[in-house]
């Protein structure tokens, strides 16, 4: 089983690449640049985050950083199976 914290870093990592994806490819970008600057920001969010906590508490934890960025990657997931169900139909 994950641990809750972990569950958390993938959920918002995901939750932060699903909104940049969204936002980029809305406003910015076509095609696999929206991709690649979501799970760039989302893991950007990640480091971020263990520099606070390193900062604030003195412990920086890579497998959060870890685990938001695999979560941020995760979009791909849903998004490939969107794409394709749309080039079926």
């Amino acid at each position: 089983m994950i641990k809750r914290d972990k569950q958390l870093h993938l959920l918002a990592g995901f939750t932060i690449a699903l909104i940049t994806y969204v936002a980029s490819k809305t406003f910015i970008f076509e095609g696999i640049s929206s991709y690649c600057l979501a799970i760039a920001v989302s893991a950007i969010a990640g480091l971020f985050r263990e520099l606070y906590n390193e900062a604030d508490y003195g412990v920086f934890d890579w497998y959060d950083l870890l685990a938001t960025a695999i979560g941020g990657a995760s979009i791909l997931i849903p998004l490939s199976l969107y794409y394709l169900l749309l080039i079926a139909l």
